[in-house]
């Protein structure tokens, strides 16, 4: 009887890359709103200004997660696409609104 076994790389001493050892950056956004509000012929007017990613950070939200040596990639290369962002956090962003109550 034979018993046959697969051998799977894990990484570590070789310079590879352990499993659950790869992270994405995280993800910090700030925004800001600003608001002024005034009354003029019985009725009440509110001008806002947003501003959202004030620091403009870009870090990726999705990457590809597999690796396809099979096909090789493109351009010859095994896993070409592996952990390329597909999504990034949108780049800073101005909007302007009113609000009337009468």
């Amino acid at each position: 009887m034979t018993v046959g076994a697969a051998i799977l790389p894990v990484g570590g001493g070789d310079g590879g890359t352990l499993a659950g050892s790869l992270y994405d950056d995280r993800i910090n956004q700030v925004d800001a709103r600003f608001s002024k509000a005034f009354q003029a012929s019985g009725a009440r007017f509110q001008a806002v200004v947003e501003l959202y990613n004030v620091f403009n950070s870009r870090p990726a939200q999705f990457n590809l997660s597999t690796y396809d040596e099979a096909t090789g990639g493109f351009f010859g290369q095994p896993g070409f696409l592996w952990n390329t962002p597909f999504q990034v956090l949108g780049g800073r962003t101005l909007k302007f609104g009113a609000q009337i109550d009468f």
